[in-house]
């Protein structure tokens, strides 16, 4: 545009060069805009992240309760069998407590004539099976202890990897969480900064108000 021109309303009349080095590339918005696309996007994949990682948190918590549930009830069965062995065992030693004395009562009655050697035997016989029964419970009853402490060790193990396993997600999750704000506050500062531009560039175009005809140019160069 020259003096004495003819312009219209809303017609560029002079155009400011930029003179830092920052503001030269004339697709700067656009840049700028496409880095906070980009932005964006992270924050919207650290927030399902996020989510993701909550949805495991709280799954990892129901698997813990269901798990701990059957291990207590494994547990209390384990109990319950020892119970049981340690009655069965109280009337092993019962039975070969009697079998005893009527292996004893057999001897006595053999020797003074009234019973025959054979009922000896078998009284013996009966003795040494009520022996091997004891022991046999005895075994019983020693296994149905290990199986208890087999079912306390299952129930730590069980606790200590889901802990562990949360105590790991939470930590992922609140990583994802930093990160998800950092970027949110990358994004906030580069919409800052694209807004900056984009009064900036508006403001290197001067247009004229009305319209009418260049009288004079004020100062030269611009």
């Amino acid at each position: 545009i020259r003096e004495g021109d003819y312009v219209e309303k809303g017609d560029t009349i002079l155009r400011i060069s930029e003179v830092k080095s920052e503001y030269f590339d004339d697709r700067l918005i656009e840049r700028t805009g496409q880095q906070i696309d980009a932005k964006s996007s992270s924050v919207d994949a650290y927030g399902q992240k996020v989510e993701a990682l909550q949805r495991q948190i709280a799954s990892l918590k129901t698997e813990l309760g269901l798990k701990t549930e059957q291990a207590v009830n494994k547990l209390y069965q384990s109990k319950l069998k020892v119970q049981s062995d340690s009655i069965d065992l109280e009337a092993a030693k019962t039975n070969i407590t009697i079998a005893e004395r009527q292996f004893d009562r057999t001897q006595t009655l053999e020797k003074e004539g009234i019973l025959a050697v054979k009922d000896v035997e078998e009284k013996k016989l009966k003795l040494q099976e009520t022996q091997a029964k004891l022991i046999g419970q005895e075994n019983k009853l020693i296994a149905s202890k290990n199986n208890v402490l087999n079912a306390k060790i299952e129930l730590n193990r069980i606790n200590s990897e889901y802990i562990n396993k949360i105590s790991k997600a939470q930590s992922d999750m609140s990583t994802a969480m930093s990160n998800q704000f950092d970027a949110e506050a990358q994004v906030s500062k580069l919409q800052n900064t694209n807004s900056n531009y984009i009064v900036r560039n508006a403001l290197r175009f001067i247009k004229a108000p009305q319209n009418g005809y260049i009288n004079k140019a004020i100062k030269g160069g611009i």
